[in-house]
C-alpha cells in the first residue's frame, strides 16, 4: 500500500487526539494520529502510543478527515462521543516509497522521527508505527 496523499512540500502540522467513545458505541476510545495533506488529515487510529523500549505498535489508517479537527476539541455529532488534543506540532516529509513514509516530527510530546510501515494484517491493512527517539507520553 502506498500513500497517495499530496504532502505540502514545506511540511505541515500533525494532531494527536484522545477520542473518547460513549459506552453505546461498540468500537473503544483511542487515539487519533492525524497528519496534514494539501487538503485533508490523514488519519491513523492508535489503540495505545509506542512507549520508551517499543519498536513498533499496530496503528489502522481510517479514512481521510478534515483539517477542522488540527484545532478542534469537544463533542463529536451523532453520539461519537468526544475529542480532547493531548498534542500538535509540525512535520517535515523524510520519505515516501511504495509501502514506507517517514516523516519528521517536532512537538512537545515527540520530536524525531516516525516511520509508518505498511503491512497487511487479518483482512484489514494495517500499519507499523516505529519510534525512531525517545517518546514522552501525553496526559491521560
Amino acid at each position: 500500500m502506498k500513500i497517495e496523499a499530496p504532502f505540502n512540500a514545506s511540511g505541515g502540522r500533525f494532531v494527536l487526539l484522545w477520542h473518547e467513545l460513549p459506552a453505546t458505541q461498540l468500537l473503544t476510545s483511542h487515539w487519533d494520529f492525524m497528519v496534514e495533506t494539501a487538503d485533508l488529515l490523514l488519519t491513523f487510529r492508535l489503540d495505545r502510543l509506542p512507549q520508551d523500549g517499543t519498536t513498533a505498535i499496530l496503528a489502522e489508517r481510517l479514512s481521510d478527515h478534515r483539517q477542522r479537527y488540527l484545532d478542534f476539541e469537544g463533542e463529536l455529532s451523532n453520539d461519537r462521543g468526544h475529542v480532547r488534543r493531548v498534542a500538535k506540532g509540525n512535520y517535515q516529509l523524510v520519505d515516501s516509497a511504495n509501502n514506507l513514509l517517514i516523516l519528521a516530527l517536532n512537538s512537545t510530546w515527540f520530536t524525531g522521527q516516525m516511520q509508518f510501515q505498511f503491512c497487511d494484517v487479518g483482512e484489514m491493512t494495517k500499519l507499523e508505527f516505529h519510534r525512531r527517539s525517545p517518546i514522552s507520553t501525553p496526559l491521560n
